[in-house]
């Protein structure tokens, strides 16, 4: 295992070395000031989870540190945040005032590429005479020595001049521009069409590709669009799409303005299929619900691109059916979301008509480009929001979680696997902070009830050993579902929900859905009276499990008790039980105490011949040495295991005190060169 000087890491992480010095003390492990001491693997990763939540119970100066940490870790620390949030947070920058978001599910967008061989005629700007015979053929049939004589050429006598016209008759035929023999020429309506324009067209082949929007019917950005998502190629074979030439060239001109852009004159003349591959794109669907006009808006996210896909949207939105039937989807896959015969609670009717307002108020600022007075509006609407959906809910505990917190409570029925690993980073990233997070969940109403399942408990379990500052406690059942958060010098909030219903309309004429809300509350007596009701729960559940380390400890000693034993035993009661000291519970501090007590007369015991191991060890190397001439680092060797044995028993020192003076008389004597 690798070790660094106790001081370079001070030095680098800007900790005060005696703040670490004592951390890892009080967490049984003996560390000195001096510039050889080190710190192995192991206790950097303990000071790393825990040395923040230790700073926060040391009186004086820590707010000032605090505030420096905070500063430090919000540059460094990057927190993976969850696809589900991005996709809300996603949601709440699209949507109106007069909107919530109710939920999303994921949908496969599929769509097809299609591969052509195009055969592309190519504008050529006319020779000259090109330009005059076109305009003579415009007005009428000609011979070609009727029109040799209007462009006075003798194609008769003079061979060259003949060549000259019959080259130029001859391209304009290959081109179908004219069509007919030396008696009469004639143009074709090709012809026609060109010569208005002064140009002729030679031909070129080239392969293209069109995108067939088949879930969203789009043509125009077809390609543009769906090309940027995550896709995968669908396995099978598929029936090519039976397109006629006008509806290729119509894609064509959108898509591959390189084999059809009427404006440029390049006319697709034909297309022979060569293959076509379909696709699927996983997309998140968001359902908006207009509370004005009880409807029902989806949104379209994109996870490669991290945005909302308004194109998308807006195609989605226009397929009614398919919108529907994933609305069915949502309702089927979110337990949050129920059919309900319930009505609005009119102060969920006040609310809405207070946001219908405020909407009109935005209107017109941003109708006026108003911009602070719509920056205004936004704000107070965030800072009076009291009731949050699902949803919602979760851009409330982000904004929670983005705060520097003293104690963070999640109290719910049940612990579920996927809740928990949604909000991990979160946590951990509050942990590192040196916020106390406590989780409550309740006992079973029945043998039957799984009220936390075993992926979830894996996770909490891990954080529980790894920080020092998180609990968790299983309690008498409860069906409501709380989050407080407490910040000792600011307002403390108080969320509840589960009792509350928030319900919305699908349409006009059909189906009413409920969705539970949490409610913003003020933190009042009733609540301090639970939290005091809790934190002592939380006391009695681990004080009795470092009581049980003990006892398991002490029932069960080695052959021989040696030093990383008394370790373990020094650790017992360190600062998992330090939130509980002396804030009233009189029981709790009267079993502390009696732990420490107890925990020093077993160390007193077991660890006298340990000691005296070491003592003698060395008192034998300085008695060795008493006429020896040494030099000066030898002896500030011996001065420094004298130190060493004085912190790693200093249990022992005052029982011990003569020797210990001799000892350091032994080592003054000491003579150096």
């Amino acid at each position: 295992m690798s070790v660094i000087k106790l001081s370079k890491y001070a030095s680098e992480e800007k900790h005060n070395i005696s703040d670490l010095v004592q951390f890892l003390k009080e967490n049984g492990i003996q560390k000195n000031e001096n510039p050889t001491e080190t710190v192995n693997e192991g206790e950097i990763e303990l000071i790393k989870n825990n040395f923040h939540s230790f700073l926060i119970r040391k009186e004086g100066g820590y707010e000032e540190y605090k505030k420096n940490f905070f500063s430090k870790i919000g540059s460094k620390t990057d927190i993976s945040e969850p696809l589900e949030l991005k996709i809300i947070e996603a949601a709440e920058n699209e949507k109106l005032l007069i909107e919530r978001t109710i939920g999303f599910v994921d949908f496969n967008w599929e769509y097809a590429i299609a591969k052509y061989a195009g055969e592309v005629a190519q504008p050529v700007p006319f020779t000259i005479f090109d330009e005059v015979i076109c305009d003579l053929l415009l007005i009428q049939e000609l011979s070609k020595s009727d029109i040799a004589k209007v462009l006075g050429l003798n194609s008769e006598l003079d061979p060259a001049e003949n060549s000259i016209i019959e080259n130029t008759l001859a391209a304009l035929k290959s081109d179908a521009m004219i069509d007919g023999s030396e008696s009469g020429y004639w143009l074709t309506d090709i012809g026609k069409d060109y010569a208005k324009d002064g140009v002729k067209y030679s031909t070129f082949v080239r392969d293209f590709e069109i995108y067939f929007d088949t879930t969203g019917r789009n043509k125009q950005q077809a390609k543009d669009i769906l090309r940027k998502l995550k896709s995968e190629k669908m396995r099978g074979n598929f029936v090519s799409p039976a397109v006629e030439l006008n509806h290729i060239r119509e894609f064509a001109g959108y898509q591959a303005p390189e084999v059809h852009f009427p404006e440029k004159n390049y006319m697709l003349q034909s297309a022979s299929l060569k293959n076509v591959e379909k696709f699927q794109a996983k997309v998140w669907v968001i359902f908006l619900e207009n509370f004005r006009d009880n409807t029902l808006r989806v949104l379209v996210y994109d996870e490669k691109q991290d945005a909302i896909v308004q194109t998308l949207s807006e195609d989605l939105n226009n397929r009614v059916d398919l919108k529907n039937n994933l609305f069915e989807k949502l309702l089927q896959n979110n337990d949050d979301l129920k059919i309900t015969d319930e009505n609005k609670t009119p102060q969920q009717i006040n609310e809405e008509n207070e946001l219908i307002n405020k909407q009109k108020e935005l209107d017109s600022a941003l109708l006026g480009q108003d911009i602070l007075t719509s920056e205004k509006i936004r704000k107070e609407i965030k800072r009076e929001k009291i009731h949050f959906n699902s949803v919602e809910f979760e851009m409330e505990l982000k904004n929670i979680f983005e705060d520097s917190n003293d104690e963070l409570w999640f109290i719910s029925p049940w612990l579920r696997y996927h809740a928990i690993k949604y909000r991990l980073n979160f946590f951990e990233k509050q942990l590192a902070q040196g916020t106390k997070i406590f989780i409550v969940y309740s006992e079973p109403e029945n043998d039957k009830a799984l009220m936390a399942d075993d992926r979830a408990m894996s996770l909490l379990t891990e954080l529980e050993k790894k920080y020092s500052n998180f609990y968790m406690h299983q309690l008498s059942t409860f069906h409501y579902k709380n989050v407080w958060v407490r910040n000792f010098a600011d307002e403390r909030k108080h969320y509840t929900g589960s009792f509350n219903i928030l319900s919305f309309y699908v349409d006009r004429v059909t189906q009413k859905v409920r969705q539970e809300q949490m409610t913003k509350c003020e933190w009042d007596d009733d609540t301090d009276d639970k939290y005091y009701e809790f934190i002592k729960k939380f006391g009695e559940k681990y004080i009795n499990q470092e009581i049980g380390k003990y006892n398991d400890l002490v029932n069960n000693l080695p052959a021989k008790v040696d030093k990383s034993f008394l370790t373990k035993l020094k650790m017992i009661d360190n600062l998992k039980l330090q939130p509980f000291l002396g804030i009233g519970i009189e029981l709790f501090d009267k079993m502390y105490h009696q732990l420490e007590a107890e925990k020093k007369n077993t160390l007193e015991k077991l660890g006298r011949g340990v000691f005296l191991e070491e003592y003698n060890s060395i008192k034998n190397d300085v008695e060795k040495l008493h006429n020896v001439l040494l030099n000066k680092d030898s002896k500030k060797s011996f001065r420094q295991k004298l130190d060493n044995i004085k912190n790693d028993f200093e249990y022992l020192t005052a029982s011990f005190e003569t020797e210990l003076a001799s000892l350091n008389q032994m080592i003054t004597n000491l003579r150096t060169k």
